[in-house]
């Protein structure tokens, strides 16, 4: 009997025991799968490649190399073979513009006077061409112009073909030069020859100091005989679009 009740009295004191393991246990809250489902992952970097991505690409567009020169001619000589041999000077004003990546338009005027002669020749030329840049900034072209000539002694036009090529060494310092091929027109005679042109120009910040020598020989395709006429060309040069 003693022993029953001793048995009884220690499950009575243990029975409280499973019932506090079970309050001591953490709870751990499960979280549904379609909820955890259906929260997006934010991607590293993702919105800003989309939004770079969205931005439309900007049309490359360089005009370097497009300028504006006034200049004087201290020194010029009109000669024609067995019958004119005269120094004069003059005045004149040309520019460059490039549009789009691989075009240009040029235009030019120019004025001479030759006093002894009493001759004056004036000269207009309007082109267009291709024109290329590399990474070193030189620029190269190939330019259709038309030109026209008026004198005393004879109007003259037509069209020529040049081939166009600038370097710069350094950055105030840019060489440029120009061979061409001329076919023009007069009253009494067709004529045709090269022309040729080498320069420098002193860059002083966007604007710069120039001087360039041209050459142009004609010859009478009947005659064989026709003008030549040389230029020194001092001036100052404005560069913009670069």
């Amino acid at each position: 009997m003693g022993r029953s009740l001793g048995l009884m009295l220690c499950a009575s004191l243990l029975a409280p025991l499973p019932a506090l393991a079970q309050e001591d246990e953490p709870v751990v809250e499960v979280v549904p799968v379609e909820e955890a489902a259906a929260e997006p992952a934010e991607p590293a970097g993702g919105a800003v490649v989309e939004e770079m991505a969205a931005e439309p690409a900007e049309e490359e567009t360089d005009v370097t190399g497009s300028f504006v020169d006034v200049f004087y001619v201290p020194t010029t000589v009109l000669e024609i073979p067995g019958v004119l041999d005269e120094n004069g000077d003059g005045i004149g004003g040309r520019g460059l513009y490039r549009f789009g990546r691989h075009f240009a338009a040029s235009g030019e005027y120019h004025w001479r006077r030759y006093e002894k002669a009493d001759i004056e020749l004036s000269e207009r030329r309007l082109g267009f061409g291709l024109v290329a840049k590399n990474d070193s900034g030189d620029l190269g072209g190939l330019f259709l112009e038309y030109q026209q000539l008026e004198s005393d002694l004879d109007d003259i036009d037509g069209f020529g073909v040049h081939g166009r090529l600038s370097h710069a060494p350094y950055e105030w310092l840019r060489f440029h030069g120009d061979l061409g091929y001329l076919w023009l027109e007069g009253d009494a005679e067709k004529y045709g020859g090269f022309e040729f042109t080498a320069g420098l120009v002193f860059s002083i910040g966007r604007n710069g100091l120039f001087v360039d020598w041209r050459r142009t020989v004609l010859e009478g395709k009947d005659s064989g005989v026709g003008p030549t006429v040389q230029d020194v060309r001092v001036g100052a040069r404005l560069t913009f679009g670069g």
